[in-house]
C-alpha cells in the first residue's frame, strides 16, 4: 500500500530537484514571454509565415527570450499551437544567434522541447540550452 507521505515526499523531492537545476550557476536564466498570440506570423521572424501557419485552426502562439552576449544576441522561440507540439509539454524550439550587423546563425532549427516557458537557460560559456531537465549542445 502506497502511504500519502511518501508520496507527497516523491513530489517535494521532484520540486526540490527542479528549482535546484533551475538555479544552477553555469547556466544563465533565459524566460521566455509570449509575444504572438493566435497569430500567422512571426514579429521577430524567426519562423517562416509558412511554418506558423501549419498549424490547427491559426492556434499558434509564439513565446520568445533572449540574452546578450559577447557573440551576440542569443534568441529562444517557441511555437505552441495544435499543429506543432507531440505532445502538451513539448514544442519546436529554434535558437537563433544575431550578430550586432543583423545577420543570424541558427543554432538549434527545431528541436521538440518542453513548453514551461520559465525553465529555459543558456550555460555560460554558450555551449549548451537547457530546457527543463534537458541540455542540448550548442555549436
Amino acid at each position: 500500500m502506497i502511504h500519502f507521505r511518501t508520496i507527497a515526499l516523491g513530489v517535494a523531492l521532484a520540486a526540490a530537484g527542479s528549482a535546484a537545476a533551475a538555479q544552477d550557476p553555469a547556466f544563465l536564466p533565459v524566460p521566455l514571454k509570449k509575444i504572438a498570440q493566435d497569430t500567422r506570423t512571426d514579429p521577430l521572424g524567426i519562423w517562416s509565415d509558412r511554418e506558423v501557419k501549419d498549424v490547427v485552426a491559426g492556434s499558434s502562439n509564439i513565446y520568445a527570450g533572449s540574452i546578450q552576449t559577447p557573440r551576440g544576441t542569443i534568441v529562444i522561440s517557441q511555437l505552441v499551437g495544435r499543429g506543432f507540439c507531440d505532445t502538451p509539454q513539448d514544442c519546436p524550439v529554434r535558437v537563433v544567434l544575431q550578430m550586432p550587423g543583423g545577420d543570424r546563425t541558427v543554432l538549434i532549427s527545431s528541436e521538440q522541447l518542453c513548453s514551461s516557458p520559465d525553465f529555459y537557460a543558456i550555460r555560460r560559456d554558450l555551449k549548451a540550452l537547457r530546457a527543463c531537465d534537458r541540455v542540448i549542445q550548442l555549436p
